[in-house]
């Protein structure tokens, strides 16, 4: 199953030789409350929100680089699910597990949010990308984890 977040770029060139570029970035991501979390489905629910607006405004604008002007739109679907597993097998190219506090990362350091570096079996079955998430940061982590999804592509 294939689940690269769609990509697409047009780029044209007017008759003075400036080119423009349209960048479209379409992604999909699936939460769920990690296991003894004691997250709500509302808490769940309006962090859906902010995750879509804060990488939506991150990650969409106008630059010019190298004389080409790229016009960047990015829309995220964030969606809601009641466990892990229903999270990894709704479809969704990215599946992140809220947490209360402060993740506790594999080399014993301490974070607000992790993408685990993505395994030769999720490449190979095409699953998703997986991290977790402090809920009570999700409007700061959203924008800059979503590079390292991307990355992972």
């Amino acid at each position: 199953m294939e689940r690269t977040p769609p990509v697409s770029t047009t780029c044209t060139t007017d008759n003075d030789n400036h080119t423009t570029c349209n960048v479209s970035i379409s992604a999909s991501i699936a939460i769920y409350a990690d296991s003894g979390s004691g997250i709500t489905q509302s808490q769940l629910e309006a962090g859906t929100s902010t995750m879509q607006t804060q990488i939506q405004a991150a990650w969409s604008g106008t630059f010019t680089q190298d004389g080409v002007t790229y016009n960047v739109s990015t829309q995220v679907a964030v969606s809601v699910y009641g466990s892990q597993s229903a999270a990894t097998n709704s479809g969704a190219q990215n599946v992140i597990g809220m947490t209360n506090g402060p993740i506790q990362l594999p080399d014993g350091r301490v974070a607000g949010a992790y993408v685990d570096p993505k395994s030769l079996g999720r490449w190979l079955s095409g699953g998703p990308d997986t991290g977790r998430m402090d809920i009570n940061g999700v409007a700061n982590y959203s924008k800059h984890e979503f590079a390292h999804f991307a990355r992972n592509r």
